[in-house]
């Protein structure tokens, strides 16, 4: 996230309008001073993601990361360019669930929170 790590939407909001805008709108294009490109940054989650599967097949892993390394994720297993993953609803401590088998991976839910899924 660059300058914004660690701070509130509202007061980047506040404090630089026309950037968080900007960046709400075309998160592709668009990046907080300092911050990753979408492309580097997809091909590291990537490239770590894919790793971690194959090292540990047929394994439940659990990672945990920003909403933006989930949303990376999600895209690479599905394909989609990163101007899409912002159509995606990521809150705090929700959990998605991806699952790998001999056709590939399949996204079993996304953004859940563990009440809904223990009462599912």
């Amino acid at each position: 996230m660059g300058q914004w790590e660690g701070r509130f939407h509202r007061e980047i909001a506040m404090n630089e309008p026309a950037l968080f805008t900007a960046v709400c709108r075309d998160p592709v294009q668009y990046r907080p001073n300092g911050g990753e490109s979408l492309a580097a940054l997809t091909q590291r989650v990537a490239t770590v993601y894919d790793r971690l599967v194959t090292t540990y097949p047929n394994q439940h892993l659990f990672i945990i990361a920003h909403a933006v390394v989930i949303r990376g994720i999600i895209g690479h297993v599905l394909q989609a360019h990163p101007n899409r993953w912002y159509r995606l609803r990521i809150d705090y401590a929700s959990m998605t669930r991806i699952c790998h088998d001999e056709f590939g991976p399949r996204v079993q839910y996304i953004n859940t929170t563990p009440l809904q899924t223990l009462t599912a």
